[in-house]
């Protein structure tokens, strides 16, 4: 699966689950948080591609995604990214 395609996928999963991404100017690489009863993606906006689908990937790993269809090589990549 090609990066652009596996980013897209890990977007579209993000917002079936009303998880905003938002990029932002922060010391870390960002993760999954909660803003007052919505679920955030915050991202380091100077963080690449691979990077970003990594904490896209960690930060949905920690949702219920079981009930969602989701392409068998993009499961495996966010389970890769379980902590």
């Amino acid at each position: 699966m090609t990066t652009p395609t596996l980013f897209e996928n890990l977007e579209s999963i993000a917002s079936q689950l009303l998880i905003e991404i938002r990029y932002e100017d922060i010391d870390n690489t960002g993760g999954l948080c909660r803003i007052g009863n919505s679920q955030v993606i915050i991202i380091n906006r100077d963080l690449d591609i691979n990077q970003t689908q990594t904490v896209i990937a960690t930060a949905l790993s920690r949702c219920s995604i079981d009930q969602l269809f989701i392409p068998p090589k993009v499961r495996e990549f966010i389970a890769l990214h379980s902590n």
